[in-house]
């Protein structure tokens, strides 16, 4: 079930060689790695790695994969609604701008430094899309709000345009609890559940529970990597992304626990985005993995967001 790229098309070679490894007629993964994939090398943890750079040969790859494969998406099978995709974009306050711009112009110093580790560039990326959401980490680990958190601000005006049930995802721990808490105080406790890291498989299920059966409960608040899987969320008719991650396959998986079967009205997702920010990146790279999926499958790609 789901898709069967959503990282890359190398993903493919262990998953047919699982069923017969004459399948795609290779036996070595670094063989089929160098027919389908350009690499290059990078330094992480006191190590090369190699990671792809660019596909090539994914006509012949999807003309293999035709030959023994046959594949039925969702939509071809259930009678749901269409799902709607909404953008909305938000300016963030001075404050974080300015907060942004220093941690931006630090970050291409450091990513355009070849003697600088992998994960030290990362950790500028992660820097960035903290501050986009509203808050920074210091160096001792302490959690400091900005006074204006744009994302929060446009969430409650979004919200206050619907009385439907509704998901939020967010990506840390820190935004969650902020939502859930701002949640409770403007609408009540029991209006708002959660499903995140900290939440034990009991409190999970409840929240399942109470946001599916109960009218009191219009929001459960999460992180999509926690609550993405599995789970049927049927009551929600709109779906907000406070943040995303470049992972395509969570990001498909928390979609479809409000599109699934079950589900009878038409679902928003809406996705905030801080302009001129990282978030525009994300969903960029979201959507070059979803046409890349597309290609490697021989399928149209379908628009979204």
């Amino acid at each position: 079930t789901g898709s069967p790229i959503t990282k890359s098309p190398l993903a493919l070679f262990s998953q047919c060689a699982f069923l017969d490894k004459k399948l795609l007629g290779y036996d070595n993964f670094t063989v089929f790695k160098a027919k389908y994939a350009v690499m290059f090398s990078i330094e992480r943890g006191g190590y090369n790695i190699q990671i792809p750079k660019y596909y090539v040969n994914l006509e012949e790859l999807e003309y293999k994969l035709k030959n023994f494969s046959y594949r039925v998406r969702k939509k071809d099978c259930l009678d749901l609604p269409e799902k709607m995709y909404v953008q909305r974009h938000i300016e963030l306050p001075d404050e974080q701008r300015i907060a942004y711009e220093k941690l931006k112009a630090t970050a291409i110093i450091l990513l355009q430094n070849d003697e600088v580790s992998y994960n030290n560039k990362l950790t500028e990326l992660l820097k960035l899309q903290l501050v986009a959401n509203g808050f920074v980490k210091t160096n001792d680990g302490k959690i400091v709000d900005f006074k204006t958190n744009a994302k929060l601000k446009e969430l409650m005006s979004i919200l206050e345009e619907s009385e439907d049930k509704c998901i939020i995802w967010a990506n840390y721990v820190h935004n969650i609890e902020m939502i859930k808490t701002k949640l409770g105080e403007t609408y009540g406790k029991d209006s708002v559940v959660s499903i995140y890291g900290k939440d034990s498989v009991d409190v999970r299920n409840k929240a399942v529970e109470s946001f599916q059966s109960d009218d009191r409960c219009r929001f459960l608040v999460g992180n999509p990597t926690v609550g993405g899987y599995g789970l049927t969320l049927t009551a929600a008719r709109n779906v907000i992304y406070f943040s995303n991650s470049y992972n395509l396959e969570v990001r498909q998986q928390s979609e479809d626990r409000a599109h699934r079967y079950g589900q009878t009205s038409q679902v928003t997702y809406i996705d905030l985005i801080a302009t001129d920010t990282i978030d525009e990146m994300v969903l960029h790279n979201l959507e070059n993995k979803i046409e890349l999926s597309a290609k490697t499958l021989g399928e149209q790609v379908q628009k979204w967001l």
